[in-house]
């Protein structure tokens, strides 16, 4: 097998694989659970064909840096300018100032080849949801052009040495494998979207590149390819996203491409990737992905909600037609420019330049100005950073002044206690329990993400405070017994792992809402045998009903027939956590109550997203306001959830206040 630089439609098909999983799996069709694999095998085709180019040009003497940086810069960046350009516009006309701020922030970000860097820096638990990040994307090409940075200045060196051999590149692939799975230890979302936990995938394709042409049996050449075509769509099916990633899983879907384009060219199998619809879908696939996930995002963000059946059909169709005028206007001229041409542009081309640049100014105005705060509706004036999701947030969120792993409502203060167990969104009741029941110290133990609902079992997802604040929970539990009050965002744990802390391998069966709210019933009756005391579930409060936070949907400059103000109880997000209250119920022993937030935030077909004077009850998507926080824990009061608590505190019990602790 020759490794000459010749067109390969195959590589070309393999193209169309890959974009088309990344696709279907933001277009959420299930069974591509783990199409986010497309992307992995968009870098080892990558890596191939730039590997090949840098060799064989270096082997013939004409390898210029100059030249390779402008290849690459005219094919990538006309396509992403104008896919960038468009999305700001459309954005310009239905974003919040909340979204319309971060959008502006990420597209300096993607022009400027760090948008990897900056979605790793802002990512986060109370970060934007992915609906409004509609150039989230291109954290892929950020990650593309760094390695293209740094591949040329290597090969070139390592190349004068006689270091550019398979035994090299596969030493450097196992190193970036190991960098990834340390990271996903210490930094998940850097493992992500950060390039050396990347860069073997990448040096995968360089590998193949680089592998000497050896002559294999016709059965064992179709076998490598249908077996590399299996890697590739198996992952695609299976994997999910609470799969361990990247890291070795990525080896698998980045192996089965690394085969498919070393066995492509001499397998008679080739034709499942060469054949007419798989070019023509991969001579457009960079466009197509371009494309597809700003037009799925604003799409989603303009009728704040999941598209129907129907609409994902318009979308994709849509989509397609995009891609193609993109890739037959901007991305092939571009290309077929000569590099003299490109370092001397004609009149036509510093015109159509200029123009761009000239309208993608705008989103610097849009980013100094918060989003264009001034488009806000009069009745939300009085509240800050409308522009600003995440000073929103801590402004706002009912959890404010409650540190981790512990805090207390009523510090320094002899009076009878109780325990709040849980996440972040058991700390948003703090603001509610400080004000409306200040009879009572509420001793809270509730770091981000963190499962704590027993003293042996944890999850898969959880703080770095979660450990020590399980310790200390139970430790304070077992010596200042007091009634335990348990709040978590329960269905963001439900389809998480859930193991022995002593012996990751002894997972229990928890995945459902039917058999995740059993097991937390058995952990509540468990407390409360150690304690001796009542324990209570509170349940899952309802949220918006929308994939954003309600002040981003009524600060939205457009609204088509949504209802900001309200949640439907039908709809999906809302009936979701109902069922799993619902299931807690009917599965508590006693002593264990349930306390069902939807009892209190809703009427019989909707849930509240505003109080009575225009507040938001969430200063998010799901965490409580300070006057959510309020309006929930004064109407439990009303209900009589706390009644009885002085009683049933300990005498002892005021010991636990931080006065004596």
């Amino acid at each position: 097998m020759s490794n000459a630089l010749r067109y390969r439609p195959d590589v070309d098909g393999l193209r169309a694989v890959a974009v088309t999983l990344v696709l279907l799996f933001h277009l959420e069709i299930s069974m591509f659970s783990g199409g986010f694999v497309g992307v992995d095998v968009f870098f080892v085709i990558s890596g191939f064909l730039i590997t090949s180019k840098i060799v064989s040009d270096l082997n013939k003497g004409q390898f210029s840096l100059i030249d390779f940086y402008l290849a690459r810069t005219r094919r990538i960046v006309p396509a992403l300018m104008a896919t960038v350009v468009l999305t700001l516009l459309v954005a310009g006309f239905i974003y919040s100032p909340a979204a319309l701020k971060e959008l502006s922030e990420s597209a300096f970000s993607a022009l400027a080849s760090v948008s990897n860097v900056y979605f790793w820096m802002t990512s986060g638990y109370f970060d934007a949801a992915a609906e409004t990040k509609a150039l989230l994307h291109t954290w892929s090409l950020g990650v593309e052009e760094q390695f293209y940075l740094v591949w040329p200045l290597l090969l070139v060196w390592a190349f004068k040495r006689q270091w550019v051999q398979p035994t090299i590149l596969a030493g450097m692939v196992l190193a970036s494998t190991v960098v990834a799975e340390l990271m996903l230890v210490s930094d998940a979302s850097g493992a992500y979207f950060l390039l050396p936990a990347r860069f073997g995938e990448l040096v995968l394709g360089g590998l193949v590149a680089v592998m000497p042409a050896r002559t294999f049996s016709k059965r064992l050449v179709d076998a490598g390819f249908l077996g590399g075509l299996l890697f590739v769509v198996l992952p695609a099916l299976v994997y999910t996203q609470e799969t361990h990633f990247p890291g070795a899983s990525a080896l698998i879907p980045c192996l089965g491409a690394a085969a498919l384009i070393y066995f492509g060219k001499a397998s008679g199998a080739a034709f499942l990737l060469a054949n007419r619809p798989f070019v023509a879908v991969g001579k457009i696939s960079y466009s197509l992905y371009l494309v597809h996930w700003p037009v799925i995002v604003l799409t989603k963000y303009y009728l704040m909600r999941p598209l129907s059946d129907g609409e994902t059909l318009v979308a994709s169709f849509f989509i397609v037609v995009l891609a193609f005028i993109s890739y037959r206007y901007v991305e092939k001229p571009f290309r077929e420019i000569t590099s003299a041409g490109f370092r001397f542009p004609t009149r036509r081309l510093l015109v159509t330049l200029g123009i761009i640049l000239g309208i993608a100014i705008f989103p610097l105005g849009w980013a100094v100005t918060d989003g264009m705060v001034w488009r806000n509706p009069a009745a939300l004036g009085d509240l800050q950073f409308l522009g600003q999701p995440k000073k929103f947030h801590a402004k706002y969120y009912g959890g404010r002044g409650c540190e981790i792993p512990r805090c207390e409502t009523q510090p320094n203060q002899r009076k009878p206690i109780a325990y709040v167990w849980g996440d972040s969104h058991a700390r948003a009741l703090v603001e509610g329990l400080r004000s409306e029941v200040p009879e009572i110290n509420f001793i809270v133990y509730a770091p981000s993400s963190c499962l704590l609902v027993s003293e042996i079992y944890i999850s898969a997802r959880g703080s770095k405070f979660c450990p020590d604040a399980r310790r200390l929970a139970f430790d304070e539990l077992k010596k200042l017994p007091a009634p335990v009050f348990i709040h978590q965002s329960w269905t963001g744990h439900i389809d998480l792992p859930v193991y022995r802390s002593a012996d990751p391998s002894e997972v229990v069966d928890t995945f459902g809402t039917v058999k995740f709210a059993r097991f937390v019933a058995q952990q509540a009756t468990a407390i409360r045998k150690l304690s001796g005391q009542p324990v209570f579930i509170v349940g899952a409060v309802p949220t918006s009903g929308m994939t954003v936070s309600p002040v981003d949907c009524v600060t939205r400059p457009v609204r088509p027939d949504v209802e900001c103000d309200e949640g439907e109880k039908s709809n999906d997000l809302i009936n979701s956590r109902a069922r799993f209250n619902e299931e807690l119920r009917s599965n508590v022993a006693a002593g264990v109550s349930v306390v069902d937030p939807l009892d209190y935030l809703c009427d019989v077909l909707r849930c509240g997203n505003f109080t009575d004077d225009g507040k938001p009850v969430y200063s998010d998507t799901g965490h409580l306001s300070i006057w959510g926080s309020r309006l929930l824990v004064s109407k439990m009061r009303d209900h009589g959830v706390f009644a009885g608590r002085r009683a049933a505190a300990d005498e002892n019990a005021t010991a636990g206040s931080s006065n004596t602790r």
